[in-house]
Formats: structure tokens, sequence, C-alpha cells
């Protein structure tokens, strides 16, 4: 059964009709009785109470009936009960001849709060209580909003101390964590903020990191670039070594030759010293 919520001048008319009454009806009708077997008018019929004799939905309500001249556009109300109750409503449907289902007026309880879906409160401080999905286009709750993290003064708490939170409570800092959630429900303003707070706390945590990383590639680069360089000289280094290999293999080859044009010499010498001696 869908709550339908009516203009405020709407909640008057039960009392006016009362009002309007001149000779309450004494007859208290069954909940299926056709409107063409109802007196034309308006008349009021108290609820059957406990027995309920006639197959009320609220037998300890107070029924208020509106019936034309014709079948068309008759109505009924009912308080649900006596004396907090809730306010309903139904009419009557021509086109299948039948009394259409029920429906609730939103009214505010003896506490001023307004209920939805529901006919009590856990907690009453909730002003509007809904029991169901509630569907909008636009939602607007106040919040404070969280710039508080970009102030100077604010300290940004350290990822190693936020790991070793979260490995203990498993949930993050400042956030409720999910057990409370599901029994006491969600403060959408508060936890906006909070989570604001955060994504404003990762952006920093982000531009810091940026930063480390911009140097940390810089000072890559540069030892790249050194790196270059030295491979450069090394490869000098190379050629040189390799030329002046190359020089001392011509050299060795020269010396190799001057010792055994003087092995010849000698030898020469030694044959000379022979035919002298004789």
């Amino acid at each position: 059964m869908k709550n339908k919520i009516y203009p405020k001048w709407f909640c008057l008319l039960p009392l006016l009709l009362f009002v309007s009454v001149t000779s309450p009806a004494q007859i208290t009708y069954d909940e299926t009785t056709s409107i063409a077997d109802i007196p034309h008018g308006i008349l009021y019929q108290s609820g059957p109470g406990a027995t309920n004799q006639k197959n009320w939905k609220y037998f300890y309500g107070t029924k208020l009936t509106v019936n034309g001249n014709g079948l068309t556009r008759n109505f009924e109300l009912c308080t649900t009960k006596y004396p907090y109750g809730e306010m309903v409503f139904r009419q009557w449907d021509t086109n299948n001849n039948r009394w259409m289902p029920w429906r609730r007026f939103v009214l505010q309880d003896t506490l001023g709060n307004v209920l939805i879906g529901k006919t009590s409160q856990t907690n009453t401080s909730y002003k509007l209580d809904v029991n169901g999905n509630v569907r909008a286009n636009k939602v607007v709750v106040n919040t404070t909003g969280a710039d508080f993290v970009f102030d100077s003064a604010y300290h940004l708490p350290e990822l190693s101390k936020v790991e070793d939170y979260i490995q203990k409570h498993r949930h993050l800092p400042d956030i409720t964590p999910a057990y409370k959630m599901q029994a006491e429900g969600l403060d959408l303003g508060d936890n906006q903020v909070k989570l604001l707070q955060k994504i404003e706390e990762l952006t920093l945590y982000t531009i810091d990191q940026d930063k480390r990383l911009s140097v940390q590639q810089a000072t890559t680069q540069r030892q790249q670039d050194l790196l270059q360089k030295q491979a450069v000289q090394l490869e000098k280094l190379c050629d040189q070594n390799t030329a002046q290999q190359s020089q001392l293999q011509t050299q060795q080859q020269l010396l190799d030759r001057l010792s055994a044009v003087v092995k010849a010499q000698e030898a020469r010498l030694k044959t000379l010293e022979e035919k002298l001696t004789r």
C-alpha cells in the first residue's frame, strides 16, 4: 500500500465534514457493503470493536462515509484506532464495483514526527522516518565541507600510521565502521564531510608522491646521462687501448727483427775471431 501526501488543508477535511453532519448515523455497515446500499449523504460509523462482526480492517476506528447522489466520487475516511490512530482513505471503484484498498495519510505523530510505511519508531529523534525506498530528483544536505584539509596547519597522517590503523580496526580513520552503520544508519551530511576529507587527503598524498616521483625521475635522468658519458669515455679508452696495443705489436716486431740482426752480427763476429786465432 503506497502512502500519499496531501496538502495541509486537505487534512482539515475530516473535521469540516464532521461539523457539517447534523444527524449522525447510528448504523455500522459491513466493510464490503456496496456504496449503492449506503444512504446518500455524509454519515459516520463507529468501529465494531474486538468482535469485528462487520469485517472492518480498523475495527477500533471511526469512519466517515461520503455518498453522493451517484455511484462516482464517493469515498470514506477512517481513523485506525483510538486515541493515537492514523488517518486512512479509500474510494469507491465504479468500474469494478468495489471499494479500493485503504491508503494512509502522511500525518505527524504525537511527537511531531512523520512516519511513512511504519507506525512506530525505534529512535524518535528522526522527524521523518521511512520504512522503504526513497527516490528524489535532488537531495540537499546541510554540511560544513572539508576545506580544512588544505589548511597549512592541518596535519596529514603518515601513510604508515594509516596502514597500521586499518590493519588494527579494519576501517579508515574517522569513518564509521560497518557494524555501526548497519545498526544506527548513516548521517549523510557528516559522512559526506568525512568522505570529502579522505578524498582531499588522497589528493595531497598524490601531489606529494608526484613531487617525489619527479625528483626520482630527474635523479634517474642525471644518472643515465652520466652513465652515457662514461660509456662514451670508456669507448674512447678502448679505442686508445686498441691503438696502443697495435703500436706495441709493431714495436715488438721491430725489436724481434733487430734482435735477429744482432744475433747474425754476433755469429759473424764469432766466426772472424775464430779465423784470427788460427
